[in-house]
């Protein structure tokens, strides 16, 4: 396929060229979210972070970025070693904004704690309720059903301790989010 590519102040965007009406959008998006991280985190990329965005979920589920099969699930993801983040855009715009964020965050994330070494992201796991939690909590991206999720959890008592590393899947989302909630309401 032909790609194009364009240069923002953070950004590498990569992109199909019948996708060019899309690019300031995307492009305007990921640079507020960008601006929003830095801040928040007091943080600077020093390298342009490459972002490929297709226009469709389906062609998201194509890309070849990661081999193997995407599960239905998965909205978009950002890698650890080339730092790139991949997504669709065929959703509402407040909703592509936090799909940036959440990946951006990952992004900021993964040039915080591994510092561009390789092996160090290779080797370093750190618990996934605190990198999809974090990530989660920033985006916003916590819906009505998702906070049931929990609710029903807690009712339910099934929520692991905070020490608990090994808590995975959707619910190391939702128990992340609420865990940076809980930081916040607590110590602001």
């Amino acid at each position: 396929f032909d790609w194009k590519t364009y240069r923002s102040p953070h950004f590498v965007v990569h992109y199909y060229p019948e996708e060019e009406v899309l690019l300031p959008k995307v492009v305007s998006l990921a640079e507020s979210a960008y601006d929003e991280l830095s801040r928040k985190l007091d943080f600077q990329i020093q390298e342009t972070i490459p972002l490929i965005f297709y226009k469709t979920h389906s062609e998201f589920e194509q890309n070849n970025v990661i081999l193997g099969f995407i599960p239905e699930g998965v909205g978009a993801f950002a890698t650890p070693v080339r730092y790139r983040m991949v997504l669709p855009v065929d959703l509402p715009d407040r909703e592509v904004y936090a799909l940036i964020k959440h990946e951006l965050t990952h992004i900021f994330q993964y040039h915080i704690l591994f510092s561009g070494n390789i092996s160090r992201s290779l080797a370093t796991r750190p618990p996934l309720w605190l990198m999809e939690g974090m990530a989660s909590y920033f985006a916003k991206d916590e819906s009505t059903s998702d906070k049931m999720f929990l609710r029903d959890a807690v009712v339910n008592d099934i929520i692991p301790p905070i020490t608990n590393s090994n808590i995975g899947g959707f619910f190391a989302y939702r128990f992340g989010h609420a865990a940076f909630e809980f930081m916040e309401d607590r110590w602001g």
